[in-house]
This record gives C-alpha cells, sequence and structure tokens, in this order.
C-alpha cells in the first residue's frame, strides 16, 4: 500500500471522528447556551449533517477501494473533503446564528491608532486654537454657562485663571483666551503646585504643563475622540505624546507604573466619567472583563510622593 492511500485512509476516518464530535459538541451547545425555551431541532439529525457524515463515509469507502487495488479519481476524493468542509462550515455559521447576541467586545478599541480615528496630527497649536474652545465646551456641560439672549452667561461666580466672573456676566472665547489661556492656568496655585510637583519628580517642565492643563477639558476631547471628530485632534495628539515619554521612561529607569485607586461608581467615580465602566465587571463575548475607554482619568496613588496615574 502506498503511503498516500495509508495517509488518505488516516485522514479519512480523523474527518469522520472530528465531524461526529463536532457534532455532538454542536448539540450540547445548543442545549446549554440557547436562550429559546422551544425545542431546537438536533443538528446531528439535519440535512446538513447527514451530508456530511455521507460524505465521511464515501471517504472510507475510496480509500477501501483504493486499498483493494481500485483507484478512485481524484476528483471524487477532492468533491468528499469539500463537502465535509463546508457542512462544517455551515453548520457552526447556523449554531452562531442561533446563539443568543452578546455584547460587544469591551477590548474593541485596543491599539487603535490616532490617525485611524481622527486622521493625522494637524499643524495648528492646540494651546492657540483648540484650548478656548475646549475650555467653553467644559463650562457649557459642566452647567457654568447657559445660553440667555443668544448670549453665554456665567450661571453662578467663579475664578480660574485672571478673570473672575459673577453670575450673569457673558463668557466668550475671546474671554477665554484673554483671561483662562494655558500660561494663565499653568500659573494659577489650583494647578502651579502640582506641575511643580511633576518636575520636582524628574517630569520635564513642558510634559508636566501639557498633562495637568489638558486633563482640564479631557472630557471634552474624548467626546470629539469618540465622535470621531478632529476638531481637538492637536491637544488629543500632544496628550497622547506625553503617555507615550512617561512610558518610555519608565522603561528606561526599569519602573513599574504606579498602583492608583479610583472610584468604579458614585460621585466623581469613573463610571461618572465615562458611564462603560459600568459595565467593567460584565464579562463580553469572549469572557473578558476590562475596558479600552477614550477617556483619561486621574487615580489616587497610595503613600507618598507625587503621582497619581493615568
Amino acid at each position: 500500500m502506498s503511503p498516500d492511500v495509508d495517509a488518505l485512509i488516516a485522514m479519512s476516518r480523523a474527518q469522520r471522528a472530528a465531524t461526529a464530535s463536532f457534532l455532538e459538541k454542536v448539540d450540547a451547545d445548543c442545549e446549554r447556551r440557547l436562550l429559546n425555551p422551544r425545542p431546537q431541532p438536533r443538528l446531528n439529525e439535519s440535512p446538513l449533517a447527514r451530508a456530511a457524515v455521507a460524505a465521511a463515509e464515501k471517504l472510507l469507502e475510496l480509500a477501501a477501494s483504493e486499498q483493494a487495488g481500485k483507484p478512485a479519481p481524484a476528483a471524487m476524493l477532492r468533491v468528499a473533503l469539500q463537502t465535509m468542509a463546508a457542512a462544517a462550515a455551515t453548520i457552526s455559521e447556523k449554531l452562531t446564528a442561533l446563539l443568543p447576541a452578546a455584547p460587544k467586545s469591551s477590548r474593541a478599541g485596543y491599539l487603535r491608532t490616532l490617525q485611524e480615528i481622527i486622521g493625522n496630527r494637524p499643524a495648528r497649536s492646540w494651546r492657540t486654537e483648540e484650548w478656548a474652545p475646549m475650555l467653553m465646551e467644559l463650562k457649557i456641560s459642566n452647567d457654568e454657562l447657559a445660553q440667555r439672549g443668544g448670549r453665554w452667561v456665567a450661571t453662578h461666580h467663579y475664578k480660574w485663571g485672571t478673570g473672575e466672573v459673577a453670575a450673569g456676566d457673558e463668557v466668550d472665547l475671546e474671554w477665554i483666551k484673554r483671561h483662562e489661556s494655558v500660561d494663565a492656568l499653568a500659573g494659577a496655585a489650583r494647578w502651579k503646585r502640582d506641575i511643580e510637583l511633576a518636575v520636582e519628580a524628574g517630569w520635564d517642565h513642558e510634559e508636566a504643563q501639557q498633562l495637568h492643563l489638558l486633563l482640564i477639558p479631557r472630557a471634552a476631547m474624548s467626546r470629539a475622540l469618540a465622535s470621531r471628530v478632529p476638531c481637538y485632534a492637536a491637544a488629543t495628539y500632544a496628550l497622547c505624546d506625553v503617555f507615550t515619554a512617561r512610558v518610555n521612561a519608565q522603561r528606561r529607569m526599569k519602573q513599574l507604573p504606579p498602583t492608583v485607586y479610583r472610584l468604579l461608581a458614585g460621585e466623581s467615580s469613573l463610571a461618572e466619567a465615562d458611564p462603560a465602566w459600568e459595565r467593567l465587571e460584565e464579562p463580553d463575548a469572549t469572557g473578558f472583563r476590562g475596558l479600552c475607554s477614550l477617556l483619561a482619568e486621574w487615580g489616587v496613588r497610595a503613600g507618598r510622593g507625587y503621582g497619581g496615574g493615568l
């Protein structure tokens, strides 16, 4: 007997065994996972399954003929193998269609590049062209501004940078550029000390300033990113540059990122900032529990020293 015939017989038997095993698993999976309580037809009794079994039996028959000195046409062998493969693939496809819909994988956004989402890095400066619109959107979404008579006015008294407004005062993009520019907020006590602590911890000053200031309008940046709108692309690229620089620095120093904490639900929590966090503990279609969030958030670091985490 030639090695080719031996291989054909072995393959035929393996195919038949695999088909039978596959069909049994299909039936068990249907009984265990289908939500529909109505009786489902057993797939190993369907015409499709019978065709697969018949194809396997035909292969054995052809192999026996080959063994008895009656060579079978190669075309017949190919047809039998193709029938089995097609039947198995179709059964799997039909089974998948019967199964209950599963939630989209929470890793769906993993390893997507900014270029894929919002296009190439723009030539404009986020400091001069995107900063004021981001703060304006932030104030509106936080109900710090309300529209009255076609103007945006403050809903309460507040002071961030060099300007101070009372309830009812008009606030527009030009006002923000004058009183709440990047330099104005970087010099304000509220953020100045955090930037200084980052520099003392070994950060580059530019990186420290970009990080702390760009995290202020992070919700606006996240909304644009999720909508694939490049209106804040320069700021988004700048923030990601800081993340990349810090990761590279930790690798050079062979440091692990610090362990940080944040409330999952409730006031000032991750879920409040991004509702996708509410489903963190729910397994997705693959059984994975996790999240790829488009929103950058601070975590609280345990112990002393500068930091938090992102």
